[in-house]
């Protein structure tokens, strides 16, 4: 018997020490502090043969209690539970496509990040302290979701490094894998030796000390902090801007709001601000224009002066592009959180003014004299040699007055085309017809998608999917 202890005893050892991810792992960190010009230094030892599966964490979590604004904390709530999770959480490798794909969105190259369920058992154990389904998605959801990511800054206080629009959760060796978002990380890996080098700088510039922990192939090695430097007051404008994009529709000014100087409608899906003569449209994370002229500058420059609404000339011409901005926001949530029914229903309710279940000429023409206005702001925009900055009345009036006479015309033959029971209207279902939610999926997946202009462009492409695909709308 004592023989046989012995035996059972060695057997299961030995399998420990074959299958055990952690047993060989030896590293330690350059430093216990570091601040946002330094890099942190991770090398060490794990194991000939292995793949290497560094994670640089938070140390604290949060979970959807933790949530001030009501409407986040219950969609948080809604669709993660009381899963709590670090809000920071990056996985380090020599082998990111075991963690992602790569795809275009929008003509933008991106990472998508797998499924957990497509993850390899031996390599989902490797990622601690992340070690379930439930984790994953919402840690993913934090870092490519643009709602998610202003959520993980208000809870980090501070502001987070973004790549087109997304917070790079999975990074690898810059000059192994050339992707905008590995720039400034390295990952030397001797696989005949299982020595290793990590390194990378912080992603986040806080304006309080944050405690960082690190984890090699699952096991816990040990503690950085990411101290604040002399930009913390700059970082307090960008964290103002991040807290206030989770409260919806604001309308801001510089001046009175009688007689501003500029005046602007601003949400987490983009910017309308109005000049005396012209008019700027501008997307959070959009960097093509004057840096003055961007998002966060608009939004600072007007963060101490709230008004109530916008002048009345604005809504007399422009109403219908001011309420499909406004009506983006709720869009964007829905969509992210609802599915893909919520969604459709969501943007269908908007565009039906009367409630009544039917689309009519009249209303169908108001989205259209919406999306126009865009339309021709991008266009004035493109042919000017000063991109980015507001545009002048006059350059948007042509494409608005346009579709203003064309529309009734034309939304007329569009309804025609589905009116289906010659009511003269287009029902819901009459839009889906042989069609379904299916073939709008894709403005669907646009809406939670990891674009820097998710929610905007993302509503948008599923609002022209209902008219090109159902309607035959083309914009």
């Amino acid at each position: 018997m004592k023989y046989s202890f012995l035996l059972l005893n060695i057997i299961t050892t030995t399998l420990f020490l074959t299958n055990s991810n952690s047993w060989a792992v030896n590293a330690k960190l350059s430093t216990n502090s570091i601040d946002l010009n330094e890099p942190i230094t991770i090398s060490g030892n794990i194991g000939a043969g292995k793949d290497l599966f560094l994670v640089i964490c938070r140390v604290e979590w949060f979970s959807s209690a933790d949530i001030n604004n009501p409407k986040n904390q219950k969609m948080l709530q809604y669709t993660f539970g009381d899963t709590a999770v670090p809000p920071l959480y990056y996985a380090l490798t020599n082998v990111p496509e075991k963690l992602t794909t790569s795809q275009f969105k929008q003509n933008v190259k991106v990472n998508k990040i797998q499924k957990w369920d497509y993850i390899d058992p031996a390599i989902q154990a490797m990622l601690e302290p992340i070690n379930n389904e439930k984790q994953w998605e919402m840690i993913t959801f934090l870092h490519q979701n643009k709602i998610g990511i202003n959520i993980t800054e208000k809870i980090s206080r501070g502001s987070i490094a973004k790549t087109n629009g997304v917070s790079p959760m999975i990074l690898a060796d810059y000059d192994q894998y050339p992707e905008e978002w590995n720039e400034g990380v390295t990952v030397k890996l001797d696989q005949h030796t299982g020595n290793f080098t990590v390194s990378m700088k912080s992603s986040i510039e806080p304006t309080t000390t944050t405690a960082m922990e690190v984890y090699v192939n699952g096991q816990y090695i040990d503690r950085f902090s990411i101290v604040p430097n002399l930009k913390s007051n700059q970082i307090n404008s960008q964290l103002t801007k991040a807290i206030n994009f989770l409260k919806g529709n604001q309308i801001r000014a510089t001046g009175s709001c009688n007689h501003p100087d500029q005046i602007g409608l601003f949400n987490q899906t983009g910017a309308l601000v109005f000049y005396p003569s012209a008019v700027l449209f501008v997307e959070p994370g959009n960097t093509s224009g004057p840096a003055a002229f961007s998002y966060n500058a608009m939004f600072d420059k007007m963060v101490n002066n709230t008004c109530k609404k916008l002048l009345p000339q604005h809504y007399s011409m422009f109403g219908e592009a001011i309420a499909i901005l406004e009506a983006s926001d709720k869009i964007a949530a829905t969509c992210m959180a609802g599915g893909e029914e919520a969604c459709i229903n969501t943007i269908f309710q908007f565009i039906d003014v009367t409630g009544d279940g039917q689309l009519t000429v009249a209303e169908v023409s108001r989205v259209a004299r919406g999306l126009a206005f865009f339309v021709s702001t991008s266009f004035a925009n493109r042919q000017t040699q000063h991109p980015g900055i507001p545009v002048p009345f006059e350059n948007i009036y042509f494409g608005t007055s346009a579709i203003g006479l064309l529309g009734p015309m034309f939304a007329k033959n569009l309804i025609a085309s589905v009116d289906y029971d010659d009511n003269g209207k287009a029902s819901l279902d009459e839009l889906l017809q042989d069609r379904g939610p299916a073939s709008l999926e894709g403005g669907v997946a646009a809406i939670a998608s990891t674009s820097t202009e998710m929610a905007w462009r993302g509503t948008f492409a599923l609002m022209s999917k209902i008219f090109q695909q159902v309607l035959g709308f083309v914009m």
